[in-house]
């Protein structure tokens, strides 16, 4: 992956020491089927933002409890990450984190109605369950916008 980034013009560099990698990162994407955590919130930098895309099941799970605790957390949609999702349910049954610990799904980032990152400092943490909602989501924003700018009603 990193050589055809690199031959399309993106700077990539492959590591073999995910540790390493993860305390120099500034965004860390993950896309797995994890049933350990990969991401471990002692290696997370400050302003680090973390996208976990993978692990959408109650046994699956990218980041540690210490990334959770560590992190102002999101969520693409809040009924689904309560419903089954490890990176969410996990460090919530540890006691890592608490249900009021999500700050807002998608839905309350993209409306203005909760804050994403507060300072360069924070570290984010967006859980991306999956699902066809975030698909609706992006179109209901881009057609709100689109009429906003046109000043055309509904």
């Amino acid at each position: 992956m990193a050589a055809r980034l690199t031959e399309e013009g993106v700077e990539a560099e492959r590591f073999e020491d995910l540790a390493a990698a993860t305390r120099m990162a500034d965004i860390i994407s993950t896309c797995t089927r994890s049933h350990e955590p990969l991401v471990l919130g002692a290696n997370l930098k400050p302003g680090v933002h973390l996208d976990l895309v993978g692990g959408y099941t109650r046994d699956t799970r990218e980041a540690d409890d210490e990334a959770a605790r560590r992190a102002l957390i999101f969520v693409d949609r809040r009924e689904s990450a309560f419903a089954g999702v490890g990176d969410i349910l996990q460090p919530i049954a540890s006691g890592a984190i608490r249900e009021a610990d999500v700050l807002g799904d998608l839905y309350d980032l993209v409306g203005g109605r909760v804050a994403g990152r507060r300072s360069a400092s924070d570290i984010t943490f967006f859980k991306n369950a999956g699902g066809g909602h975030l698909d609706l989501m992006t179109a209901e924003l881009i057609v709100q916008r689109l009429i906003s700018q046109n000043d055309v009603s509904e």
